[in-house]
């Protein structure tokens, strides 16, 4: 059995991507929070191949642009290769688009294998989660049919819609969401054990706050803060969609639309992979407690500049805050943008300036002949940003002091597994939370000397403020005792969160007004060519 379902794999890999089924997880090295996740393989055109490289080309602008998001490419067009397939998937720092050209594109969308695994830059292969608890179908992803407004009864519902009404699952459910004390015992009935803790039970803990079970901890200290005199009563449950991590696990929305955040976690709780630091200060100064934009200036300066800028003008103006670089030195690194894809560039043979020149050179590739020059620049000034806000700021004691004092509420599963098959589950909730002792701002996740995933600075949770070495990503290795528990990204937009996150941004000590408009930014110096239809 066991050669079977290797050469099975086998197989499947020989197909690369497009054997992969969406949700399917790649990952590198041995952090479990580095995972990307396949979403999906698009073919272009859907058979054959464009007539012309010139069509290919605006078939190709025209998908980015409808995209509104940057698309790596794995390989370069020409004569021969005409068709492309665009590989999408879910990462920490939001959604990374890969694309590589091919001759044609086959009816038989399995016998297009020219997208293999090693084309995803960064070492990523695909996990094998065979007989693991991944594979038990618990998670909410596997059951829901709907991730919006759920209520305990809905989710019930389609619990035995998935597994019956007679299933041990189905029955567990109810006996737990429906307990008015912990801990409660159920019949394991040959239920995966960690799959029933990890996964299922993300689903289970928002309905035993909002049916008021007697948890462990202060989660209803959180919602009388947040929520008011009701707490949990009435609310409505929202899960994260996006399965490598996101602003929560479950989202918690009252009937007047006040909002806490889980982070849902099993066995020794890991943390919860992302939190937006701009929303946290929002709900904050929401609840009555602005204390914390007054507390930390600087550091609400900082994000408010990066909430305001993308991939490039963030880090850009970060740059001018901190006295890196000269606001008249902007325009001049953009300007590298149409070295794009030159041979031999020569960072001296420009017109930047001298300092521009110094931090090029600052900067170590792992591959100095896949550099793409404008990449390269911002990327070396975003680490020389990071290291001077975290070795020069109190960035990391401000944002872990907000983040823990947000709206967001840690909710652990505590389970055992008795001889006769009984699982005892009890719950535990923490507020003001201490899952955040240290945050960092980095520039590892989404800035590339070869690539822009098009992502913003990230924020690190749990790991030491240090010196950052300005070099290419797969060659940073973390410090001794450095814990990487999980990202913070720096911005997500779930529906259930739009309110929130459109509301206006803080204006208290330390925010500055915006210097740049909030319109895209589609002039020639930051496209490198002029807009199609202008």
């Amino acid at each position: 059995m066991r050669d079977l379902l290797n050469l099975i794999d086998t197989l499947a890999e020989s197909r690369g991507l497009s054997a992969r089924k969406p949700g399917e997880i790649y990952s590198r090295g041995e952090e479990a929070d580095d995972q990307i996740t396949f979403q999906s393989l698009t073919f272009y055109p859907e058979v054959g191949s464009y007539q012309t490289l010139d069509q290919t080309m605006a078939a190709f602008d025209q998908v980015q642009a409808e995209l509104g998001h940057p698309i790596e490419q794995i390989n370069q067009p020409n004569a021969g290769l005409k068709a492309f397939g665009i590989a999408a998937f879910d990462t920490a720092v939001g959604t990374r688009y890969l694309a590589k050209f091919a001759k044609d594109i086959k009816p038989v969308k399995t016998a297009n294998t020219f997208f293999q695994t090693k084309d995803i830059p960064g070492g990523f292969s695909q996990t094998d989660a065979r007989g693991s608890k991944e594979k038990a179908g618990y998670k909410p992803s596997d059951v829901l049919s709907s991730f919006k407004k759920q209520t305990p009864e809905s989710i019930l519902a389609a619990i035995g819609q998935k597994f019956t009404t007679q299933s041990p699952e189905y029955l567990a459910s109810v006996a737990i969401t429906n307990a008015g004390e912990f801990p409660v015992s159920v019949d394991g009935g040959g239920m995966d054990f960690k799959g029933f803790r990890d996964y299922f039970c993300e689903m289970l803990q928002p309905c035993v706050l909002i049916n008021g079970g007697k948890v462990q901890g202060n989660a209803a200290q959180a919602a009388s803060i947040f929520m008011g005199k009701n707490g949990y009563d009435g609310c409505t449950v929202s899960f994260n969609e996006n399965v490598s991590g996101g602003l929560y696990d479950s989202l918690l929305v009252s009937p007047e639309g006040k909002q806490i955040k889980l982070s849902s976690k099993g066995g020794k709780g890991a943390m919860a992979s992302s939190v937006n630091l701009m929303v946290a200060l929002r709900e904050l100064e929401a609840a009555g407690m602005p204390q914390f934009a007054k507390k930390y200036p600087e550091v609400v300066d900082i994000l408010n500049t990066i909430d305001r800028g993308n991939h490039d003008s963030g880090p850009l103006n970060l740059a001018v805050q901190f006295e890196i670089i000269g606001e008249e030195e902007i325009p001049q690194v953009m300007s590298l943008k149409q070295y794009a894809g030159a041979k031999n560039f020569n960072i001296d043979k420009t017109d930047l300036t001298d300092n521009l020149k110094q931090i090029y050179k600052d900067r170590e590739a792992d591959d100095p002949s896949k550099i793409v020059p404008l990449n390269h620049l911002v990327s070396s000034i975003a680490y020389k940003v990071c290291n001077e806000i975290n070795m020069k700021t109190n960035f990391s004691e401000a944002a872990a002091d907000i983040l823990n004092h947000s709206a967001f509420v840690q909710m652990y599963t505590t389970a055992t597994k008795t001889k006769d098959g009984q699982f005892v589950i009890s719950f535990n909730t923490i507020w003001p939370s201490k899952l955040f002792t240290e945050v960092t701002l980095e520039a590892q996740k989404s800035y590339s000397s070869t690539s822009s995933s098009g992502g913003k600075l990230v924020f690190n949770i749990n790991k030491e403020p240090r010196v950052i070495p300005n070099v290419e990503q797969s060659a940073t290795t973390d410090a001794p005792g450095s814990s990487q528990a999980g990202e913070l990204v720096d911005y997500m937009s779930p529906d259930a969160l739009d309110d929130k996150t459109n509301q206006p941004r803080l204006t208290g000590p330390g925010a500055r007004a915006a210097k740049t408009t909030d319109k895209p930014q589609t002039d020639v110096a930051t496209l490198g060519r002029k807009l199609r239809g202008k």
